[in-house]
C-alpha cells in the first residue's frame, strides 16, 4: 500500500423503534440497520481518519451513486490519454508528473456535469 486509502464501512444497529428513524437506518443492500463510517488508512496501517457515523439511508446511497458516476466519467477522460495506457520504463520515474498532468488537462475540457455551466452547449 503506497497511498493512503479511503473506505466506507457498515456497523449494524438495533433497528430503531421510530419508523423515521427505521427508514433512515435500513440498508436494503445489506439487509440490516446501520451505521456508516468513513476511514482513511495510511500506509503503514495507521487509522489517520473516522468520519462522524451517518445513518445507511437509502437516499444519500442514491445521491453518492449518481456521483461516482461523475467519477467514472473522469477516469474515462483520464484514459483517453495514450500515455497513460501504458508508461514505458524510461519515462517510469516521471509518472506522477504525467498523471497530474493529463488530469489537468482533463479539468479544462468541457466540465462533467451541465449543472452551473450554462452557456455551454453539451452533445
Amino acid at each position: 500500500m503506497d497511498s493512503p486509502v479511503i473506505d466506507c464501512t457498515d456497523i449494524e444497529i438495533a433497528t430503531p423503534g421510530l419508523m423515521s428513524q427505521q427508514n433512515a437506518t435500513y440498508s436494503n443492500y445489506r439487509g440490516m440497520h446501520s451505521f456508516k463510517v468513513i476511514v482513511g488508512v495510511a500506509p503503514n496501517g495507521v487509522i489517520t481518519y473516522v468520519s462522524k457515523l451517518y445513518p445507511g439511508e437509502a437516499r444519500a446511497t442514491k445521491v453518492i451513486a449518481k456521483c461516482r458516476i461523475h467519477v467514472e466519467r473522469a477516469n474515462a477522460r483520464l484514459k483517453d490519454f495514450k500515455i497513460l495506457s501504458f508508461i514505458p520504463s524510461y519515462l517510469r520515474c516521471h509518472a506522477d508528473i504525467i498523471f497530474q498532468l493529463c488530469a489537468s488537462l482533463v479539468n479544462l475540457q468541457f466540465p462533467l456535469i451541465k449543472e452551473g455551466c450554462e452557456g455551454y452547449e453539451f452533445d
